[in-house]
């Protein structure tokens, strides 16, 4: 990992998988999945992403760790992710900012975080073939009267998520080692670490620093082929489920503390109303229950306290 000694930086990685997740309440209107045929559906016109995305550092996040035991009292987190390029046109913004009121871009790249595998790539426009999965994942909300309820919106992402994007291996080792196809194949140069490494003394904020690299891109709907991925896959497929039904929600991307001057990176939905939903551990919690008296600004959630990065990288194509 890249960072300057006297700050020790964290990564995007993935955050802990199936290990930590906890039973779920009873869903109370149990569903049927149906196996729908959810792979070779015949789009109405294709995805418009590009192959490939020039990467860059972000400095996302900074505080203070008063714990005597942390390496540091002030650690960053420095995050990997797309940036625009003559070949890709965009602009990038603040996924954790997007306003309540706004509904997700129609097309978007977004990583992980991390320098293990692929940038995600989101083309829900009318007719593609994440458009496609998307409108047969709302066909399945139980209704009432033939009126989806928000509340049962919420409650069927949090249970059932799962069924469409179920944990890829590598999401149980909470370290980002690449366990699907197209992550085995991303090949990245070292020297993408001395953008790291330059991205580590930045405040926070969406300047970059150039990695000189390209990272491949994959979209979204190959994971919903699959049926496997991690957080932030389970994360975008909720939310934009959900905003597909009129709930007004954003993705949040940040950390699990794991001890002092150590976190692991982790991505959870949010509603207006201030519930947290981790599709991935089927849980919707308040947000502000049982804070943390050292971080005031860290929540519990099932068993561990989590943090919001300052910011987190988005490129909304062009």
């Amino acid at each position: 990992m890249g960072g300057i000694s006297e700050i020790p930086v964290t990564t995007g990685v993935e955050a802990s998988g199936p290990a930590e997740r906890v039973p779920p309440p009873e869903f109370p209107f149990a569903p049927r999945i149906l196996e729908l045929p959810l792979v070779g559906l015949p789009p109405a016109q294709p995805a418009l992403l590009p192959e490939w995305v020039a990467l860059g550092a972000y400095a996302a996040h900074s505080y203070e760790d008063p714990r005597p035991s942390s390496p540091a009292r002030r650690l960053i987190q420095t995050v990997f992710g797309p940036i625009p390029s003559p070949a890709v046109g965009g602009r990038v913004y603040d996924l954790n900012d997007k306003p309540w009121e706004h509904h997700f871009p129609e097309r978007f790249l977004v990583g992980d975080g991390g320098h293990t595998r692929a940038i995600i790539g989101v083309d829900q426009r009318p007719g593609t073939p994440l458009d496609l999965h998307l409108g047969r994942i709302v066909a399945q909300i139980p209704r009432r009267n033939g009126v989806i309820d928000p509340e049962d919106a919420i409650q069927f992402v949090t249970h059932h998520t799962l069924d469409y994007v179920g944990w890829a291996e590598g999401g149980a080792f909470g370290d980002g080692r690449p366990t699907l196809p197209w992550d085995r194949q991303v090949q990245l140069p070292p020297t993408i670490f001395n953008a790291f490494d330059r991205a580590a003394q930045d405040a926070p904020g969406l300047g970059w620093r150039d990695a000189e690299a390209e990272c491949p891109v994959v979209p979204l709907e190959r994971w919903l082929n699959l049926r496997l991925g991690y957080c932030i896959q389970q994360s975008l497929v909720a939310a934009l489920v959900l905003d597909r039904v009129g709930v007004s929600v954003r993705v949040v991307n940040g950390a699990i503390d794991q001890g002092p001057g150590r976190s692991s990176g982790h991505t959870w939905v949010e509603t207006l109303d201030g519930r947290v939903i981790d599709p991935g551990w089927r849980l919707i919690v308040p947000k502000f229950k049982n804070s943390d008296p050292l971080f005031p600004e860290r929540y519990w959630v099932g068993d561990s306290y989590r943090f919001e990065s300052t910011n987190y990288p988005y490129l909304i194509l062009s």
